[in-house]
């Protein structure tokens, strides 16, 4: 009889699925600890389940996981003149007022992988150059 708690498909050999994901997300938080854990349940169990839809799944929150994942400061930096160009020409699409808002919405179009708190410290140094810019 199939235990609805704790199938079969959740152990390979001596290792229990939790458990595999408790050491590969030891060293995470947040997203990155979500992502990681279900990504590996659906690798764990694709052949015993629900097979391509569980791959699918897997591909799912790997992508979220990548697409979250900071961009560091120093690549962020180096891109700086490329970022605030193709925000400043898409600003256009939202609105003709420059709010931190606006420039946030432009960075997610131009620049999806860049996590929200980075969107948010290039969106609120973007502002300032902007606001500048439109001061002289």
């Amino acid at each position: 009889m199939s235990d609805p708690i704790n199938p079969s498909h959740y152990r390979q050999g001596d290792v229990e699925c939790i458990d595999a994901i408790e050491s590969a997300t030891a060293n995470l938080k947040g997203i990155e600890a979500h992502c990681t854990g279900t990504a590996i349940k659906y690798l764990w169990r694709w052949k015993e389940k629900n097979g391509i839809e569980d791959l699918d799944k897997a591909i799912w929150y790997i992508t979220r996981l990548k697409n979250n994942i900071q961009t560091p400061v120093n690549e962020i930096e180096y891109d700086y003149s490329k970022i605030r160009s193709d925000v400043k020409d898409n600003l256009l699409n939202y609105a003709s007022q420059i709010t931190v808002n606006n420039i946030m919405f432009a960075i997610a179009d131009t620049h999806p992988y860049l996590s929200f708190s980075i969107r948010k410290k290039l969106a609120d140094r973007l502002y300032d150059d902007f606001m500048k810019e439109a001061s002289r």
